[in-house]
């Protein structure tokens, strides 16, 4: 994965942050069950982060983590 900022994980994490949480919250309709899913999202993410390939968007990727 191609992380802006020289490879800092953490300007790809606001970027995308708040709408991965949506998603997550419309799926479970629970605040603390989404928070929970967007933790595991974001570390799944980070151990993956070989895999992304770039040839679809980064939010993408990071929903069907």
């Amino acid at each position: 994965m191609t992380l802006p900022g020289g490879g800092d994980f953490a300007p790809f994490f606001h970027a995308h942050r708040d709408a991965i949480q949506r998603l997550l919250h419309r799926l479970t309709r629970n605040a603390a069950d989404a928070d929970d899913l967007l933790q595991e999202t974001f570390l799944t993410a980070w151990r993956k982060r070989g895999q992304f390939d770039g040839r679809g968007s980064a939010e993408g990727w990071l929903r069907r983590t």
